[in-house]
């Protein structure tokens, strides 16, 4: 290579430059962001914590997940699946719809 002024070439300098650039920008958008998650801490009795941990097992999640999947449901809580399947499903006679008023007719203006 040849050197300008002692240094190696400017070109050189400008694509290590934008190489180390990619590295510092990935590390910091996609590594240290991930690492940025909020924690919560519970204080539990040993009996509490050894319930959690095998409910928590049972379903083969961390602690972590299965805490936070219990709190969604109840802060988010859905319909369980198949809940659509049941519309119509019940077959007893006496359920029915009961007659309907008729529609007033109002006037136009």
């Amino acid at each position: 290579m040849t050197k300008q002024n002692g240094r190696l070439f400017p070109l050189f300098y400008n694509i290590l430059a934008n190489i180390l650039d990619f590295y510092n920008k990935l590390f910091y958008t996609w590594i240290k962001r991930g690492t940025n998650m909020p924690q919560l801490s519970l204080y539990v009795t040993q009996e509490q914590l050894l319930k959690i941990e095998n409910e928590a097992h049972a379903e083969n999640m961390s602690l972590s997940k299965w805490v936070v999947s219990k709190i969604m449901e109840r802060i988010e809580p859905h319909y369980p699946e198949g809940w659509a399947d049941l519309f119509g499903s019940v077959s007893d006679p006496s359920f029915t719809r009961p007659d309907q008023p008729e529609l007033e007719t109002r006037v136009a203006f």
